[in-house]
């Protein structure tokens, strides 16, 4: 996971979540970036896509995510 930073003019790593996701919805809200939904690979399928039902919180000071269902 990476983040611009305006005042840097810079993105910045973050790190790696642990489900994939592409075409999420992501908000910036105080101290903590929130990534909703998204695509990602099919457990059960190999090379299928599947629709994300989860939620990321990562909060900036600690570096730290957690992931919960919707």
């Amino acid at each position: 996971m990476e983040y611009y930073d305006e005042d840097a003019d810079a993105w910045f790593y973050l790190t790696t979540l642990n489900t994939p996701r592409f075409g999420a919805m992501a908000a910036c809200v105080g101290d903590r970036i929130y990534i909703a939904g998204g695509i990602g690979d099919s457990q059960e399928i190999p090379s299928a896509v599947h629709v994300l039902k989860s939620v990321v919180s990562f909060h900036l000071p600690t570096k730290r995510y957690s992931e919960s269902p919707f």
